[in-house]
């Protein structure tokens, strides 16, 4: 009897045993069975997912407020500007305040200015180089001139003072100097006298020289003064035939030298 109950509850357990493992392995196939509305819910979650990551992987900037685009920012846009349309924006405003750079800088309404000379040229460039507007280039070429201005001599009003005969008087100076100065000395003179006092303090030079009336102050060697003699001056008038015919006042003083030196000689 004992023997027979131990050996139906060693049964018993044998069999609970088995049975509680087969349900198990049973269990654990059956929950590798997943209904198929499972299997798409999943695959929709694992999908999202995914989708999910890759938007976060991808780089976006924005071309503005309401356009965003995939990809890495560009270069030309600094991280200060959140879209391109902010860098537009700043930009046209810049142009507006300082002006755009020209391909050529017009320096045309300088008096004083010549654009091809070499100076000019090199400014241009570096001004351009540096995104200079015109509008400030204009504001520096009428400095410019205003400076030079303050150098200069109102033309016009010289020639009133002389007299409305100014060109005949201008002339008659010229061609006494080209004849009676070293080209050096010509040039000199030419540049340096820009005003009617000016104008006026030759003529009277060349009155004096011409009449040779000069007054020689105490202290100087007189003797080494030549007098002049009919035959000296006469050959002057000879070596100048061209300037004796067309100037005037040069005719009119060498006949007074030429009239002087024979009476002195005692020929008249």
């Amino acid at each position: 009897m004992t023997d027979e109950n131990n050996s139906v509850t060693d049964t018993s357990l044998t069999n609970n045993g088995s049975m509680f493992n087969f349900s198990n392995q049973e269990e654990k196939k059956d929950s590798g069975n997943i209904p198929e509305d499972n299997k798409d819910s999943n695959a929709e979650s694992d999908s999202t997912n995914e989708s999910s990551d890759k938007e976060k992987e991808t780089p976006k900037w924005k071309l503005d407020d309401n356009t965003e685009l995939d990809g890495e920012r560009p270069d030309w846009l600094p991280e200060k500007f959140k879209t391109a349309s902010a860098l537009g924006k700043a930009y046209n405003e810049l142009q507006t305040r300082f002006g755009e750079t020209p391909n050529e800088y017009d320096l045309s309404s300088s008096k004083y200015i010549e654009p091809d000379a070499e100076q000019f040229k090199d400014f241009s460039t570096f001004a351009k180089s540096k995104g200079v507007s015109q509008d400030v280039v204009n504001k520096m070429v009428e400095s410019f001139d205003s400076y030079l201005d303050s150098f200069s001599f109102d033309y016009e009003a010289e020639k009133e003072k002389l007299g409305p005969d100014y060109k005949d008087q201008i002339e008659i100076l010229d061609n006494w100097s080209k004849g009676n100065l070293s080209n050096d000395s010509y040039e000199a003179l030419k540049f340096s006298i820009k005003t009617s006092e000016g104008i006026k303090a030759l003529q009277e030079l060349r009155s004096v020289a011409m009449s040779n009336d000069v007054n020689v102050p105490s202290g100087n060697d007189s003797s080494s003064q030549s007098s002049e003699t009919s035959s000296s001056i006469s050959q002057e008038i000879t070596n100048n035939a061209s300037k004796y015919t067309s100037d005037q006042g040069y005719r009119q003083a060498t006949r007074a030298r030429l009239e002087k030196a024979l009476q002195k000689e005692g020929k008249m």
